[in-house]
């Protein structure tokens, strides 16, 4: 798929992180002022809970455990929806899937 001239493939090893946690706090990693911007997080092994790694909203299908994730380094948002990473990568949400950036 191509966005905003970017060429992205699909990841499902990339979700969407929340910004609050269940009572409303604002999560650690999320910037106070930017919770309209999406943060996107990579999957840990499933049944593992490394340090760093935060519940997300989605589970398992298999077992209906939540997926946890780390979340990966952002350095700017161009969109509300996309984000550059520390590692060279453009991330983007869009319809529910995540999506990151090839190499031409």
């Amino acid at each position: 798929m191509i966005f905003d001239g970017i060429r992205f493939h699909k990841n499902k090893n990339i979700v969407q992180m929340p910004i609050r946690d269940e009572n409303n706090n604002l999560m650690p990693y999320a910037v106070d002022g930017k919770e309209n911007y999406v943060i996107f997080g990579r999957v840990v092994k499933r049944g593992s809970v490394p340090s760093g790694a935060y519940k997300t909203r989605y589970t398992w299908n298999d077992i209906g455990i939540y997926v946890y994730a780390k979340p990966i380094k952002i350095s700017g948002h161009s969109l509300t929806n996309m984000a550059y990473g520390e590692d060279g990568k453009a991330y983007l949400m869009y319809k529910g899937n995540c999506y990151v950036s090839v190499k031409k």
